[in-house]
């Protein structure tokens, strides 16, 4: 699938606005949920990055100058990730040692 100039603007701009929306992360509340302070925030925020990353993905495949390049910082998140998947996979349950919980 090849982009044009055009649908790399809308990418950056898509990310923009998804950025935007994490920012108005504090202000969810549901009040139907048992934790309405938690739960919402938390499953609006994992949606938004979601979201934010497919749309980062495209953009990469578009246009390879959009890679992070390798830095020090780059490299120290990198290695977190890592130690962070071991010790999930070394834990009783892996997607609870991955994820948690929302109440967390």
């Amino acid at each position: 699938m090849r982009f044009t100039s055009t649908n790399e603007k809308y990418l950056r701009v898509a990310i923009q606005i998804i950025v935007g929306l994490i920012f108005l992360t504090p202000l969810v509340v549901a009040s139907h949920y048992y934790f309405p302070f938690i739960t919402p925030r938390n499953m609006y925020f994992r949606t938004l990055v979601e979201l934010l990353v497919l749309v980062y993905l495209a953009l990469i495949a578009h246009n390879r100058a959009y890679l992070p390049r390798k830095n020090i910082l780059w490299i120290l998140l990198s290695c977190f990730a890592i130690a962070l998947t071991i010790s999930s996979l070394a834990g009783g349950d892996f997607s609870y040692s991955m994820w948690s919980n929302y109440e967390r």
